[in-house]
């Protein structure tokens, strides 16, 4: 966007936390630093014309994807940068920007609505909706068991509807995936990328190199798509098809196609959600088998036929239901309107001296009464925080910290209180481990790191989001001390596992390739385990029930409760200011007993019912990736019993755990 010669444009953002102005100018975008003031993290941006990208949502070969900040309109958008692979194609660009022409002339809710595209050579780029629920695919991972049946019905209708309305402008998908199939903040689903596997299909390519371009998820495309790589509307419906039937029931209906392009068949019967799921309606049942018909014939063949089945469905399910039927009265006909009559109230004439029916005999000692009660409590609250009992510690802090000092839990957070375990980086995500990183932007820390350690210098004295009465002095930022395993595996004695950055490429090279991906996708699961366990904190303190207090890598042990932020840990004993403790002064056997404690409380506090089996799925993702944590610092008695209860609490990961920790029992 500028020369070199070019002047450096200021770049000043206010920190969200605090609303302190940072001039973060000269660092590199997307970069993780931390207010010097409240000490929360934030991301660099980047200036992009009339656009600040604030957060790379995703990468691959065609295009990047931001989360963006339209400054001229004051609003959150998406902008989606082409990859090399397409800018180095003029023609291909022409054909890209022109499908998403096509698609920003359609307006429906179902469909993604495009902004703005500049099909300047340097940078051709699109501007979409930010849709911040992100992709359908992030959605089925949290529900490893399937969606709730009215929801699948509400979202699928409206994505149905955006398909038919494209189709109706002669515009097709013939690449529909839940990657993307996006949600908004209201969890309604809108489809994008329409035309793009057209836009990339180069008929100079034989069949498998196009379906390998242009097809990098295969197990949800029509069976004529796979053979001829051509299809008509009735390939979106079979694709379609596909994705909900993995709604209902938690599982895709289909592996990914072979080399050859094709696949194995659904047996008889099974292409009906309702066979794994015996309460979803018949109708929906029906429609599913026949959307994943083998035969393009056997499909319906027009998209009112599918619509027409979701919205009666959808409406049945919105139907709004009366807690009980009116009751009859007796002589009265049906037909017949019925008549109110007012009662007037008896009046009677005034005694001389006697005080007015409508003045309440104690409003002057009501008052006093509310008064007195309103200054009990202010004295009981005083009190408990001067001296601190376990009622006050373990009932009132917390809810007092959450709302002075902690952000809120956001709407639609888990019924436990707690924070949802965060999706891993994108498998993308990890070329930084691999040694693939070539620079610029894409080549910056990916998400969860702690590359800021010493990025931002901290002020003396400053407050910090979780304690502002900081009873010691800020911990220094020294670099914690450095841990090698006997293989030569780097384990950072603070979990921040980016800061050893050169040190685990290094490990990872020398690794034959079958440990090489093993431990590459092990790092990518618990790097993000220390800001996941800051997230914790912020919703609630962890609390030292059972007494064995904090233990420390000096052999001291502390007592309090906890909490923290991305710099330190602040603990505060039960009758005393907050201690500071970096921490790389953590024994590695208490970052296990913080996600032990937090398990518990993810699963004490389970509701019944869909929300329970949400909890108890957190909680096994939890007990899986300290599972991991446990094995890579080698301990391998404790990564079988964290392995085995994360299997008990969600069997689905026993064939990953079976992957990752191949020499473990569980």
């Amino acid at each position: 966007m500028t020369s070199a010669n070019d002047p450096v444009a200021l770049l000043k953002v206010r920190c969200p936390g605090c609303g302190q102005k940072l001039d973060l100018t000269h660092l590199a975008p997307f970069s993780l630093v931390f207010c010097p003031t409240c000490g929360d993290k934030l991301t660099v941006p980047m200036e992009f014309g009339a656009y600040l990208l604030e957060e790379m949502l995703g990468a691959g070969p065609h295009a990047t994807v931001y989360r963006a900040l339209d400054r001229t309109l004051e609003r959150e958008v998406a902008v989606k940068t082409l990859g090399d692979r397409v800018r180095a194609d003029s023609a291909l660009t022409a054909r890209y920007l022109e499908a998403a022409r096509r698609a920003a002339g359609i307006t429906h809710s179902g469909i993604i609505p495009i902004y703005a595209c500049d099909d300047t050579p340097a940078h051709p780029y699109l501007v979409m909706q930010y849709m911040s629920g992100l992709s359908l695919a992030r959605a089925f991972e949290r529900q490893p068991e399937g969606m709730p049946v009215a929801e699948a019905v509400r979202l699928f209708a409206g994505v149905a509807g955006g398909l038919a309305a494209a189709a109706d402008r002669q515009l097709l998908h013939l690449n529909l995936h839940p990657g993307n199939i996006l949600l908004d903040a209201e969890g309604s689903g809108k489809v994008g990328d329409f035309g793009l596997a057209m836009v990339l299909w180069d008929s100079r390519n034989s069949l498998v190199v196009n379906r390998h371009r242009c097809h990098p998820v295969t197990r949800y495309l029509s069976p004529e798509q796979l053979r001829t790589g051509q299809a008509d509307l009735r390939g979106d419906m079979f694709s379609l098809g596909a994705i909900l039937y993995q709604a209902l029931t938690g599982r895709a209906p289909f592996p990914e196609a072979h080399a050859d392009g094709s696949r194995d068949r659904l047996p008889a019967g099974q292409s009906n959600p309702a066979a794994r799921r015996p309460e979803v309606p018949p109708a929906l049942g029906s429609l599913v088998a026949g959307l994943l018909a083998e035969e393009p014939a056997d499909r319906p063949q027009a998209w009112v036929e599918v619509t027409a089945v979701l919205e009666r469905l959808n409406k049945g399910y919105k139907r709004p239901r009366t807690s009980a039927p009116p009751s009859p009265v007796a002589g009265k006909k049906k037909g017949i309107k019925r008549t109110f009559r007012v009662q007037t109230p008896v009046t009677t004439p005034p005694v001389a001296g006697a005080r007015p029916a409508s003045q309440p005999v104690l409003r002057g000692w009501g008052t006093l009464v509310a008064v007195l009660v309103v200054a009990v409590v202010v004295a009981g609250l005083a009190v408990g925080a001067a001296l601190r009992p376990s009622w006050y510690t373990r009932g009132i802090e917390p809810v007092l910290l959450r709302l002075f000092h902690q952000p809120l839990p956001a709407a639609g957070a888990p019924a436990t209180g707690l924070a949802a375990p965060p999706p891993p980086p994108a498998a993308g995500g990890d070329a930084w481990l691999a040694g693939e990183d070539a620079g610029g932007a894409g080549a910056a820390e990916p998400p969860g790191s702690a590359a800021a350690w010493s990025a931002t210098p901290q002020e003396e004295g400053a407050a910090t989001a979780a304690a502002p009465e900081a009873a010691e002095a800020t911990v220094p930022a020294t670099p914690p001390p450095v841990i090698t395993g006997a293989d030569g595996r780097p384990m950072p004695a603070d979990l921040d596992f980016f800061r050893e950055k050169d040190a685990l490429k290094q490990y990872v090279r020398s690794l034959p390739p079958e440990e090489k991906t093993r431990a590459i996708e092990t790092v990518r699961e618990i790097s993000i385990l220390r800001d996941y366990l800051v997230s914790l904190f912020r919703f609630m303190p962890y609390e030292d029930r059972r007494g064995a207090g904090i233990r420390l890598r000096d052999g001291s042990v502390l007592h309090g409760s906890v909490m923290g932020n991305a710099r330190e840990i602040l603990i505060r004993p039960a009758n005393g200011k907050y201690r500071r403790r970096a921490w790389h002064d953590l024994e590695f056997e208490q970052f296990v007993t913080f996600f032990d404690y937090y398990t518990r409380c993810r699963i004490d506090k389970a509701p019944a019912g869909i929300r329970g089996r949400d909890a108890r799925h957190d909680a096994a993702a939890d007990q899986f990736r300290v599972a991991l944590l446990c094995d890579w610092y080698g301990r391998p008695d404790q990564a079988a019993a964290h392995a085995r209860q994360a299997a008990e609490l969600d069997p689905s990961l026993r064939e990953r755990l079976g992957k990752l920790l191949p020499n473990t029992t569980f």
